[in-house]
């Protein structure tokens, strides 16, 4: 099983501040996981999740497993052939029109032992707190205190109303890009604190996205 996302070297893009714009915050794009594939029997996929990752054949841990969504919602308005020159940056990005983003982790505690992380995008809903986390980023001595704030950027099943919630990200190792501590937001705070039925998560999911393989989300992302 792969371990939690590890930072990319010299991610940060540097090219200038965003036009931080309110489509962030508005719901333009379908679910990221939603309509991807039919969902198997119930049980079927947590038995699958005992066995091999049907993406890449690797062995999967049924007690932790991973999503990790390719780019932020709002991003999948961008058409693909326009996206390499308009995307810049690594693990933090800014797309021009559209905002600025980060790579964050939420871990999600399920019944049974086990957990499910999921590594989506937070939007910055402010220029400063871009700026400072950008700068932040690759410097080994700033990064590991950092904490920022943003909103969700991507509708994660079975929760579709975490798409916006705002947030707090912070640092637990120095090594990895950062976790979700907070969500700010009453109506779905319970999300992170709470223990999740394994069965309503990994049901809500296709089976070949439990092993960190990237959620391909809507035609050509």
């Amino acid at each position: 099983m792969p371990a939690p996302q590890r930072r990319q070297q010299g991610s940060a893009s540097r090219h200038g501040a965003p036009r931080l714009r309110g489509a962030l915050i508005q719901k333009e794009t379908e679910s990221a996981v939603r309509h991807h594939g039919p969902m198997l029997e119930d049980g079927a996929m947590r038995e699958l999740a005992g066995t091999v990752c049907p993406t890449c054949g690797g062995a999967v841990d049924v007690n932790d497993l991973h999503v990790r969504f390719k780019l932020p919602d709002p991003v999948l308005t961008v058409p693909v052939e326009e996206r390499a020159a308009r995307i810049r940056g690594g693990d933090i990005i800014t797309v021009d029109e559209i905002g600025a983003f980060a790579r964050v982790l939420l871990p999600i505690t399920l019944t049974g032992g086990g957990r499910i992380t999921f590594g989506t995008w937070l939007g910055f809903l402010d220029r400063d707190e871009y700026e400072r986390a950008r700068d932040c980023w690759e410097d080994p001595v700033a990064y590991p205190a950092l904490r920022f704030r943003g909103v969700i950027a991507n509708e994660i099943a079975p929760w579709p109303r975490l798409f916006c919630a705002p947030v707090v990200a912070a640092v637990r190792n120095t090594d990895e890009i950062p976790y979700v501590e907070e969500i700010c937001d009453l109506a779905v705070g319970d999300v992170l604190s709470e223990t999740w039925p394994r069965g309503q998560v990994l049901d809500a999911l296709p089976a070949r996205l439990w092993h960190g393989c990237e959620v391909e989300q809507g035609a050509g992302a």
